[in-house]
Parts: structure tokens; sequence; C-alpha cells
């Protein structure tokens, strides 16, 4: 913990050996509390903290992928997703559209359209699938019957057991489960081999309206802010998702930055700027994430020892 407003340049060397890189950074009205009294721990103050061209990479682990996140700014999302996917055996090249409102999907209003008579998505206890011409394929297998915001299809009581409704898919519960299953996958459940297939010919685009809410995950949260005024709009774009997605969020807005470091805890009060980060994906391997950001001011900081 730096001792004094000269020790800035000292904390972001070290900031720099676990991996973070920064292009520019500048502290605006830094000082230095020392302890209150002796159950005080010290705090290094700046009235803001400007940053240009920062750069984090490297492995994500499976513990801070699939831990206990607090995804509240999906419940209200909205936004539209486009795939495109290349020479898919079950559906010829194929244009799926999926609506995304109120930070749902509603299956009845996803498009998956081809050469010959289009196809529908949905969900059943089973899993999510496709009803293509040649018969049902599942993409994605549940563990369990009943799983956190899942609407089932449901199936028409006369004239035969046609799909009358085909089901809805809230995004926070669903990716909120998801996250925590995968830690611990079993065998037959999550993906199946011909959607994994699929996803390395599937290339991805969209824009998501994220809602106000808390973002939180291990050892940091956020409130994220602004709806309203049109901020935290996620831009999404993948040539090929089985091998990596990428993401930019140009007007971040939020609020009460909390990230627990090894030896302290940064609190900043309001964050803003533009972000950008890319997941990539390989066979056998771990996955590698990439951050940047191109602008961030954080106002109002702190770093408080222990």
């Amino acid at each position: 913990m730096p001792d004094s407003a000269s020790d800035v340049s000292a904390w972001l060397s070290l900031a720099a050996a676990w991996g973070l890189g920064a292009g520019r950074v500048a502290v605006v009205g830094a000082r230095f509390q020392p302890p209150a009294d002796a159950t005080s721990p010290p705090a290094l103050q700046a009235d803001a903290v400007e940053i240009a061209e920062i750069r984090l990479q490297g492995e994500l682990p499976l513990s801070v992928a699939c831990a206990d996140w607090t995804l509240d700014p999906l419940a209200t999302a909205a936004g539209t997703l486009h795939a495109r996917i290349t020479d898919a055996h079950w559906l010829f090249d194929a244009d799926v559209t999926v609506p995304i409102r109120d930070g749902a999907v509603d299956f009845d209003e996803v498009g998956v359209a081809h050469v010959g008579p289009d196809s529908r998505m949905g969900v059943s206890r089973m899993g999510i699938y496709v009803d293509a011409p040649n018969g049902r394929t599942y993409l994605f297998q549940f563990e369990q019957p009943t799983v956190a915001g899942v609407q089932l299809e449901q199936r028409s009581s006369w004239l035969g057991a046609w799909v009358a409704d085909r089901g809805r898919l809230a995004l926070q519960p669903f990716v909120q489960g998801l996250l925590r299953q995968t830690a611990a996958p079993r065998v037959g459940h999550g993906p199946t081999e011909q959607a994994r297939q699929l996803l390395g010919r599937t290339a991805v685009r969209g824009d998501l309206q994220l809602g106000d809410g808390e973002l939180g995950g291990p050892g940091a949260r956020v409130q994220l802010s602004g709806r309203a005024q049109g901020h935290n709009q996620v831009a999404l774009q993948a040539q090929a998702v089985g091998q990596g997605l990428g993401l930019s969020l140009d007007r971040l807005r939020a609020e009460d930055l909390v990230i627990e470091l090894p030896a302290a805890t940064l609190h900043a009060q309001a964050l803003h700027g533009q972000l950008e980060a890319h997941l990539h994906l390989a066979a056998g391997g771990a996955p590698q994430l990439t951050l940047r950001a191109a602008q961030l001011r954080l106002e109002g900081v702190r770093l408080t020892a222990g």
C-alpha cells in the first residue's frame, strides 16, 4: 500500500506486474489519508483517475467464469441478435434472428430462415431445440427438467399435439444458473456435439441495451446506470462463435465500483468510458480473455489497505 500520493506510480508498476498494461494514466487530486485510529486502515484517495489504452489479457479461470454471478442488467435487457450459419447440414445456410425484449427471448418470435420451409426454435424439458424439415435437433440439453428462467413449450390439446407455444427464456436467471452449473458439467448435458460443430460455422452480430442494476462476480461488483439516457449498450460480433466472441461498450456508465485486491480494496463512486472485451476459445485449451479500455474515467477513487 502506498504511504504517500507520490507513490502512485509505484502502485501502477505493481499493477503492471499483475499483467495490467496502461498506455496513459492521469491521477487528479491524489492525497494520502493516514489511519484515524488504531483500527482504521490507511487509504489513498483521488478525485479522479483517467486511463487511456489500458489492456489486460490472460487465461480466464473456470473459477471466475463459472462463479456465482449477479447479472441484474440482463433482467430488462433489449435488443436483437443476428446469426448466419454457413452450410448447416440440418438447415442448409440459415439466417437466425433472435429478438430480446424485457430481458427475455420469446421463441415464438425467433426466426430461422433458409432454403425451403423455415425452421423454428423452442425450449422443452430436454433443452433448447430447432424443429427443421428433417426433424427436431437439440442444441443445448438441460441437466434437469426444471431450469431457472425457462418457460417450457406448450402443446395443443386438440387436433394433434402440435406446438402451440414455443416457450420463453428469461436471460438473467438462466445465464446465472448456467454459469453455476458449468463449473461442474455432467456428461450428456450442455451444448450437444452437433451444436459445437455448428458454432464453428456461425457468425453473430447484434446490439443489446443493458438495464440498470448490479453486475457482480468474484471479488468485484458495480452498479450500471443511465439506461434511460442510452448508456451501456453492448455491440456483439463474432466471425465464428465457436472460436470466440467480441463485445464493445462505447458509453459505459456505472456507480459504486468495488474491487477486492489481494491486499487492498478499490472503490470508485462513478466510472464512465469505453470498454472492449474479446473471448478467445480454443479446442482443449482454457479460454483467453482480452479487456481493453480505450478511455476510462473513475471518479471519487479510494484505495484502502487490508
